[in-house]
């Protein structure tokens, strides 16, 4: 075969840090987590509150796509900044006690319940529920291609601050991991909701 008419070699994979890997795995992970739940429900299942101060699924994919958007506003500045001062370098990345404890906390089975930031409290269950999972799924797209494209920056040595408190610095790791921890938590949530007394059994597969 002549050289001029030989296919372009592919473009080598970049090989991301172990830590990256596994985040962009269980984002992975959720994402199949909930379109399952999705499928085995019905929209009128999906919009049902156990009682009147607990959310439906629909309202807890809906505060996540809410939280991720606000949260990751935060991370990909601290991003941008950790690049300008040089905050490059591979894995195991340090990490502080404080953030560590606070990541642990978010994880479930929920002992302790939270009051929720109005500005993160969900919408009314008219917003369809496709619409509601794409949001989601838009949230962590965003999250996949942040940790992608930043793959070189020292997780550990950088940090940002919580954009819901204040006081709490994070490493970019415990920032990552937070992200992940948060869905967990109200994965189960939502699971909880199937789980309770008079949840619509119409609304089971």
């Amino acid at each position: 075969m002549d050289e001029a008419n030989e296919p372009p070699e592919a473009p080598a994979k970049v090989s991301l840090p172990a830590d990256v890997s596994a985040w962009l795995a269980e984002a992975d992970r959720q994402r199949d987590e909930l379109r399952v739940m999705l499928d085995e429900h019905s929209p009128d299942a999906l919009a049902w509150r156990p009682d009147a101060g607990r959310w439906s699924i629909g309202e807890h994919i809906s505060h996540l796509a809410l939280t991720n958007d606000a949260y990751l506003d935060a991370f990909e500045a601290a991003l941008v900044e950790a690049r300008e001062k040089g905050h490059l370098g591979p894995p195991p990345y340090d990490s502080s006690f404080i953030g560590s404890r606070f990541v642990r906390s978010l994880e479930p089975p929920v002992n302790r319940r939270f009051k929720t930031f109005k500005r993160l409290i969900p919408p009314p269950d008219e917003t369809p529920i496709g619409d509601r999972l794409a949001a989601f799924e838009r949230g962590m797209d965003r999250y996949a291609a942040l940790l992608e494209g930043n793959a070189d920056i020292d997780f550990g040595r950088a940090r940002m601050r919580s954009p819901f408190l204040w006081l709490l610095r994070l490493t970019l790791a415990e920032a990552a991991e937070t992200v992940l921890a948060h869905n967990r938590r109200h994965l189960w949530l939502a699971d909880e909701v199937v789980r309770s007394p008079g949840f619509p059994a119409a609304g089971r597969a």
